[in-house]
C-alpha cells in the first residue's frame, strides 16, 4: 500500500506545480495580432498549421480588462491589411481561476477558456473541446523596387 501511495502523491504534486492558471492582469498580452498555428479536436487529432490567410487582432480594453474585440484579417505582402470590418465583441469572465472570452454577435454566441497566455503564445479551449493554438503574428513585407 506504501509503495502505491507515495507515486500518486508525486504525481498529483507534479501535475498541479506543472499546471499554469491565467491571471486577469496578464490579458493585456492578448492584444495584437495571432495566428492559429495548431488545432486539437477532442478526439485527440492534431491539425497544425504551417501557413494563414487569415490573422486574428485582438485588443482588450486597456482599463478594466472586462472587454474586448477580436477582428480577422487578411495580410498583404505591401504591408496592409484586408478585412471584412466585422468586429466579434466580447466579455472577459473570471470564473473560479479560470478565464473565459464570451463572445456575441449577431449570428451566434460562444465561449471561449484562455487555457494559456504569454506575450508571444495563448490557447483557447471552446464549448466544442476544441484546442486553438495561437502565436504572435510577425508580418512579412515585401517592397517592391
Amino acid at each position: 500500500m506504501k509503495n502505491i501511495i507515495l507515486p500518486i502523491i508525486i504525481v498529483s504534486f507534479t501535475i498541479i506545480s506543472c499546471s499554469t492558471q491565467v491571471d486577469k492582469n496578464d490579458l493585456s498580452n492578448l492584444n495584437g495580432d495571432w495566428e492559429i498555428t495548431q488545432v486539437e479536436t477532442p478526439e485527440g487529432k492534431i491539425l497544425d498549421y504551417g501557413v494563414n490567410m487569415t490573422v486574428d487582432y485582438f485588443e482588450i480594453d486597456s482599463i478594466s480588462l472586462n472587454q474586448g474585440i477580436r477582428k480577422k484579417f487578411m495580410p498583404q505582402f505591401d504591408g496592409t491589411r484586408l478585412t471584412n470590418g466585422i468586429e466579434e465583441k466580447f466579455i472577459v469572465v473570471d470564473s473560479i481561476g479560470s478565464i473565459y472570452l464570451k463572445y456575441k454577435t449577431d449570428y451566434a454566441t460562444w465561449t471561449e477558456q484562455i487555457t494559456a497566455l504569454s506575450p508571444t503564445e495563448f490557447t483557447v479551449k471552446n464549448e466544442n473541446d476544441i484546442v486553438y493554438k495561437y502565436k504572435k503574428y510577425e508580418q512579412i513585407i515585401i517592397n517592391k523596387e
